[in-house]
């Protein structure tokens, strides 16, 4: 890879913030949400999110595992609900049909993230592991 493509590399992993949910990380709940990073002061540019899926999540009582995200307007406007739970596999996923998942300017960005287990609370899975992506760039007008 030559300068200017590392370059170009360097600048679309600035513009990525990731959330990495593991489960020792989750409390005891059926739903949790997890607010993202506080990288998102004022206005954005956001376009579209994805998440991968390094885990299955399993275990315990549990039967189902669902996450989907979005913002504190719209919990699944960028990622709606996709099952993470045993049998997926690792990969790559986005819903491209998202409300919120093509580009558009926020005005105040506060991403979300949800994990909802069925059957049993999240503290019963015993394996899982992903990252939840959400590309953006600052809106040169909230920049000082």
């Amino acid at each position: 890879m030559n300068d200017e493509e590392q370059q170009k590399v360097d600048a679309i992993m600035r513009a990525i913030d990731v959330l990495n949910a593991a489960i020792s990380d989750l409390p005891d709940a059926h739903m949790i949400v997890l607010n993202a990073h506080e990288l998102y002061d004022g206005a954005q540019k956001v376009d579209g999110a994805w998440i991968r899926r390094i885990t299955d999540f399993s275990g315990g009582a549990v039967s189902a595992c669902a996450v989907e995200g979005g913002d504190t307007g719209d919990d699944n406007g960028l990622l709606t609900t996709t099952s993470v739970f045993t049998g997926v596999g690792a990969g790559i996923t986005q819903t491209t049909g998202a409300a919120e998942f093509a580009r558009h300017e926020e005005s105040s960005f506060v991403p979300t993230f949800t994990i909802t287990t069925v059957t049993a609370n999240v503290d019963q899975l015993t394996a899982g592991e992903l990252d939840y992506f959400i590309r953006f760039q600052p809106n040169p007008s909230a920049l000082p």
